[in-house]
């Protein structure tokens, strides 16, 4: 009788990671995301010889697969490989089936005795997981992400978009913020990886729409802005720090005799704005003494409006707010920092001194990263990565996943990732008008939406859907969303992260997307999602 155990080997694929695993023994979760193929090695008590293509069955989250006899004919180590197959998932671990498979052929020892009995106790591979998309975009991976089209992984985006056929445009610099939490400033059609200031950690790369900051000399607040007041308004410095790395920022100190009076830095030319518009500048306290004192911004155009206290810590914080009006013509007194009345909704303090840095006002109810100006309005450019349908995409059947983070308001309509043609077909995950995030179906200019849940901006979100001819299921954050929408949208010929055709801009960052040309199983839909 012969005997033998199991071990299973991750071998170095197109640079990747290398793992022996011993399957007997204890080992930590793996996922075979970056291979291609899982060789498991049959360890014999003595050398055999091998004829044909033996095999063993694997379940790959509900799919039949086969682990194929590779090498080893003439020792006792067999080798068996399962060559993954563009869609496979599953992230609960395969399942192993205890039996070789002669498969017509043979395995007998250097006597000519065949291989007895053909099964085995199968080990534990719970935590032997397989996650293939066809299409797959790490934005997070390290510093210019990582990527992978049919297999082939690529480390930076310029090279896979150039194999994929896509791009990836802006036509004007953009900032963002890098791993050491420095405003940086990327030039025209070159993608911003995003990080929190505050935590350095890798956000994504950014998406945002087009926006114009219609303030001038919105760094250093001297051209155009000026003091006024019943109180005392002072620049003390305007060579201070500032999140850009620059010595750009102003010093200011608000002294008032009472609550009654009011004194502040205002923007002095009038603008002529439309719609609703949002402000934003970057603040701190400018010393441990002043930390905890509360200062106001606040608009002025006949009347004192959109009041936002803030109170001063030690950090860079960007203070956003937006007015609850349309503006429809030229406003005053655009942007006023410093004391306001309390009895017109401002703090009781009475002094303060603090930097600021980088104002900014832009048409929309909500901030978008910071577009420097000096004695102009600057518009910079939309973000816009789209790659065509090839080789990895299937038109009856799909699966579509991404992790990201949206600042947009809540019934602003953005998208995460959209795979569509050029007006009237689509399958897409999205946030909706509606306020809730969804997965739709666009066929023939007809919508068939699934819902999910409330929408809520700055969360991060792990989102995957599903779609063929009859469902069109999707899950999020580990909650599925059955549905069962009939019909297949039709002359699909692009793929577009965090936009659709140049509109519905995610306004956000994307950490990952993933394209798979299969419907994959509600369990591991949801799985994606955890």
């Amino acid at each position: 009788m012969f005997q033998y155990s199991f071990s299973i080997n991750f071998h170095n694929l197109n640079g990747l990671r290398y793992l022996c695993i011993f399957l007997f023994l204890f080992f930590a979760p793996i996922s075979a995301f970056a291979a291609t193929s899982i060789p498991f090695t049959i360890n014999m008590s003595q050398a055999v010889n091998v004829t044909g293509t033996p095999r063993i069955a694997i379940d790959v989250g509900g799919v039949a697969r086969y682990a194929t006899y590779t090498s080893g004919s003439g020792t006792s180590a067999l080798t068996f490989t399962h060559t993954m197959v563009a869609g496979d998932v599953d992230l609960d671990g395969i399942t192993l089936t205890p039996t070789i498979d002669l498969n017509g052929g043979t395995i007998k020892d250097l006597a000519g005795n065949d291989l007895s009995p053909l099964t085995f106790t199968a080990p534990n591979t719970t935590n032997v997981k397989v996650n293939y998309p066809s299409l797959g975009m790490d934005f997070v991976y390290d510093a210019d992400g990582r990527y992978t089209l049919n297999g082939t992984a690529y480390n930076d985006l310029a090279t896979f978009l150039s194999n994929a056929g896509g791009t990836y445009t802006r036509a004007s610099v953009g900032t963002y913020f890098d791993s050491a939490g420095v405003l940086q400033t990327a030039a025209s059609g070159v993608p911003r990886f995003d990080y929190d200031p505050t935590t350095h950690v890798a956000k994504g790369i950014l998406i945002e729409e087009s926006r114009t900051n219609t303030l001038t000399y919105s760094n250093n607040l001297s051209t155009n802005w000026t003091n006024f007041g019943s109180g005392t308004t002072t620049v003390l410095s305007t060579t201070e720090s500032a999140p850009d790395g620059t010595t750009t920022a102003v010093k200011l100190n608000c002294t008032r005799a009472d609550t009654a009076k009011y004194t502040a830095r205002k923007y002095n030319a009038a603008l002529t704005l439309s719609g609703q518009n949002t402000s934003s500048i970057w603040v701190k306290a400018a010393d441990a003494t002043n930390v905890g004192k509360t200062i106001t911004f606040w608009q002025y155009n006949g009347s004192v409006q959109n009041v936002t206290n803030y109170t001063l810590t030690a950090s860079w914080a960007r203070i956003t707010f937006n007015n609850s009006f349309s503006f429809s013509g030229s406003v005053s007194e655009p942007f006023n920092i410093g004391f306001l009345e309390s009895s017109k909704g401002g703090s009781t303090d009475l002094n303060a001194t603090f930097v600021v840095w980088g104002a900014q006002i832009e048409q929309g109810t909500f901030a978008t990263s910071y577009i420097p100006t000096t004695t102009a309005a600057v518009t910079r450019a939309a973000d816009t990565l789209t790659i065509p349908t090839g080789s990895w995409f299937n038109a009856t059947a799909m699966t579509l996943a991404a992790e990201y983070s949206s600042y947009a308001t809540n019934g602003y309509s953005t998208r995460i990732i959209s795979v569509n043609d050029a007006a009237t077909n689509a399958y897409q995950l999205a946030d909706a008008a509606a306020g809730t995030i969804f997965s739709q179906k666009l066929i023939s200019g007809v919508s068939n939406n699934s819902s999910g849940p409330t929408y809520v901006p700055g969360t991060t979100y792990k989102v995957a859907g599903a779609m063929d001819a009859t469902s069109s299921p999707f899950a999020i954050n580990n909650t599925l969303y059955s549905n069962s929408i009939a019909g297949t949208p039709t002359g699909l010929n692009k793929l577009q992260v965090g936009n659709q055709n140049s509109l519905n801009y995610l306004n956000g960052q994307i950490k990952k997307a993933k394209y798979y040309p299969v419907r994959v199983s509600n369990t591991q839909l949801q799985l994606m999602t955890q």
